[in-house]
């Protein structure tokens, strides 16, 4: 008896004891899922770092911009549930992701970052610490 599940073609149902594996794993997000979650754009200009990230169908309210530590943290939680009173359910769905990327950056003015959410860009502005050289010249008598 199969468990209940969305609809999957079966292939040769004598070779599936090699193809089992797969099949459960199959069930499970691959690694690029986690490792690539969302792309990130980033520029760096003299002033500043511009990080763009992907977001779409995210609100901001989905979304936490932390940094600590010289790490630069982008976490999104997104979930979906829907509410269908009165039905009886044999299966019912739930929709649930969470994604982080995480960028070490040094030398950054920490109090003047600014992020933005619009139309399912994340736009986060970092301001580079200016450091004044302090080198000169000294004259040999």
């Amino acid at each position: 008896m199969y468990r209940i599940a969305p609809y999957k073609t079966r292939r040769n149902e004598v070779s599936n004891l090699f193809n089992l594996f797969d099949d459960i794993l199959s069930d499970f997000p691959n690694d690029a899922t986690y490792n690539d979650a969302f792309k990130v754009d980033i520029q760096d200009n003299e002033t500043n770092y511009i990080f763009e990230a992907e977001l779409p169908g995210v609100s901001k309210e989905d979304v936490l911009v932390d940094y600590k530590n010289d790490k630069l943290m982008i976490q999104v939680k997104k979930e979906e549930e829907t509410e269908d009173e009165g039905k009886n359910y044999i299966r019912k769905e739930r929709k649930s992701a969470s994604m982080q990327r995480a960028f070490f950056l040094k030398k950054i003015d920490s109090k003047g970052i600014t992020a933005k959410l619009d139309s399912g860009i994340l736009t986060i502005n970092v301001p580079k610490i200016i450091e004044e050289d302090n080198s000169f010249k000294v004259d040999i008598q």
